[in-house]
């Protein structure tokens, strides 16, 4: 009887054992790298586990050596690993970065390697710096070796930290302190860089070599070998190969870095002080990514900004940096004359560098050119520009994309015939659904609404919701559009494109409560008059009426769909004011409220149009930048 008692207690324990939790190798792992990370900080220090739900892990406050508070804390995202290879690097979400940018004190990502019990890091603005913006919803941080924490980072951590502070709290007007250091062995080089140095710091009172944190941002430059590194403090640097025994280089690209660090810390005094001695001095850059960087980010003033691409030669060369300069050019807020004085001068010195190339090379000078004066609203300069492009390279007449942009062009010169022949060709070689309500567009207003149907109703069938909803409810638009000619006998070539025709259409049926047809003409006007906020309030109106008249709830949603894709919540906001002065139920305006806040986050998704240009040398040639 005992030892039968025995087996069965035994086979008790065993189920009772099988039952008890484990702990996951991530819990482990992570409280592991939390103690391991606690030791490497000052006993004085005092580490906090955050919660969960906050969203960081750990808060480091910092007290010196008496056990006083300095103020100082920063965050802390701390990632292990059991997998050595991936010591110098982690995924991080991108909304948790931002998250962690949007704290009020610095943070730091961490990563900590068990098998070798190592720990690599680096600050926020760091990872931003080194890393393009991101265009998924996870970035891949890479650390160097020289990432690797080590005995001097916690000595260097409290006056990281103060320098957050001056970044944060104090004004951007106080100057830039240089503090520099040369290898004693390269005595000419560190010669030219103490030359470079003053005669930056005679440009503006907002360059000094008074280094005292209390009274200036210290930048720290550094000559070794071949390398040139501008740094304030481990938060952000730029580091450049130069040829030290050459003090005119030295003197360029030190200047122009130094205007990048400006930018790149929101000094924009500091940057424009430089900016202006760059261009009253004609200083250009070796580097034309820093050359690009600085005239990109001075086009608020475009006659500097010019001048700066131009003596850089930004212009000699359609890659990244040009790119980059002219999209930051037209996307800028600087007065419209200006900016288009500027593109013209840029565009010109282009056509001019290409004059002795092939002409193909200068018909991608002329198709960029008309590309760019086409989104800053100048059709007939870009018309000619298209014209020249398509003369030099009669192949581009055989591409979709410059047809589809031509016919857009012609479209707003208001020559629709040409540009709904134009479409339909774009269409026929590289069919989308935005082309097919591009050629319905020209054929409704060319006055063949039967055509402009067809293309509509292709349209309705694309997968973007957006492209959907405005292929429909023209589609529905241009349907009545047929019949409403035929009975009234009117004219499409003359009343068409004609604003108050259907404004009086639109007013005349709703006097007559003829909703349908007031619906249809309100549409038709609202795409007439493009992003006419007052023109889709009157469409979303009407299309409630109806909806309330027994018509499709879809009709309504359609209408609202078209109106935020064209101007957001604008014609919403002033529809929604009507509804409650005119007591509509709360839980009907709620619903409303919900549907116009889904597709106003679903307009931001998607990507904004921009301008194009392309590539001209092989084997990029004709590859898209935007």
């Amino acid at each position: 009887m005992l030892k039968s008692f025995e087996s069965v207690s035994l086979s008790k324990s065993r189920v009772e054992l099988r039952s008890l939790p484990t702990r996951s190798r991530s819990h482990q792992l992570e409280d592991l790298s939390i103690r391991e990370f606690e030791r490497l900080l000052p006993d004085a220090w005092v580490l906090r586990r955050k919660d969960k739900d906050y969203g960081v892990d750990l808060e480091v406050e910092v007290f010196d050596d008496h056990g006083r508070s300095t103020g100082l804390m920063f965050f802390v995202q701390l990632k292990a690993t059991d997998d050595i290879t991936k010591a110098q690097s982690v995924p991080m979400k991108v909304d948790r970065l931002e998250y962690l940018a949007s704290l009020d004190a610095p943070s730091m990502v961490v990563r900590y390697c068990e098998p070798n019990k190592t720990f690599h890091w680096l600050w926020l603005p760091e990872i931003y710096a080194r890393n393009a913006p991101p265009k998924t919803d996870t970035m891949t941080i890479r650390f160097k070796l020289t990432d690797g924490w080590d005995d001097d980072t916690v000595d260097g951590i409290p006056e990281t930290l103060r320098t957050f502070r001056t970044l944060r709290t104090r004004s951007r007007s106080i100057p830039f302190g240089f503090d520099v250091h040369c290898d004693p062995t390269q005595s000419n080089a560190a010669f030219a860089l103490n030359v470079a140095v003053s005669e930056i710091v005679g440009i503006s009172s907002r360059f000094t070599t008074n280094c005292n944190p209390g009274i200036c941002l210290p930048l720290r430059i550094s000559l070794k070998g071949e390398i040139l590194r501008v740094s304030i403090d481990s938060i952000a640097s730029i580091s450049i190969a130069i040829d030290p025994s050459d003090q005119d280089e030295t003197m360029q690209i030190l200047s122009y870095v130094i205007a990048c660090m400006a930018h790149r810390s929101n000094f924009n005094e500091h940057l424009h002080d430089l900016a202006d001695f760059f261009a009253r001095e004609k200083l250009s850059c070796e580097s034309r990514e820093l050359a690009s960087v600085v005239a990109s980010s001075v086009v608020d003033h475009c006659e500097i900004a010019a001048t700066l691409a131009s003596i850089n030669g930004i212009h000699e060369r359609q890659d990244d940096n040009y790119s980059r300069y002219i999209h930051a050019l037209l996307s800028c807020p600087a007065p419209h004359e200006k900016k288009l004085s500027a593109l013209q001068r840029f565009y010109q010195d282009a056509i001019d560098a290409h004059a002795t190339r092939s002409v193909r090379e200068q018909a991608v000078i002329h198709y960029s050119f008309g590309n760019s004066l086409r989104v800053a609203f100048e059709y007939q300069a870009a018309l000619k520009q298209y014209n020249l492009a398509r003369r030099k390279y009669p192949e581009y007449l055989r591409k979709g994309y410059f047809l589809a942009e031509l016919g857009a062009t012609l479209y707003f010169l208001q020559r629709y015939r040409l540009s709904s022949t134009i479409y339909e060709a774009a269409h026929a070689i590289e069919a989308s659904a935005q082309t097919a309500i591009c050629a319905g567009d020209a054929y409704l207003f060319r006055g063949q609404p039967e055509k402009a149907e067809e293309y509509y109703n292709e349209a309705s069938n694309s997968d973007n919701q957006f492209e959907a909803t405005e292929g429909n409810i023209k589609a529905h638009a241009a349907s009545w559009l047929v019949e409403f000619l035929k009975q009234n006998n009117h004219d499409p070539n003359v009343l068409l494109t004609k604003p108050e025709f259907w404004s009086n259409v639109m007013q005349q049926a709703l006097d007559g409560e003829h909703y349908e047809q007031a619906f249809c003409a309100s549409i038709i006007l609202s795409y007439l008059l493009e992003n006419d906020p007052a023109a889709w309030t009157d469409a979303i109106q009407i299309s409630f009426r109806l909806m309330m008249e027994g018509s499709e709830p879809s009709i309504l949603v359609s209408t609202l769909s078209c109106a935020v894709q064209r101007c957001g919540y604008q014609a919403y906001v002033h529809f929604r004011g009507i509804l409650v002065n005119n007591g509509s139920p709360k839980d009907v305006v709620h619903m409303l409220d919900q549907i116009a806040k889904t597709l106003h986050d679903d307009r931001a998704s998607v990507e904004q149009p921009s301008t194009v240009m392309r590539l001209i040398d092989p084997p990029l040639f004709d590859k898209a930048l935007r």
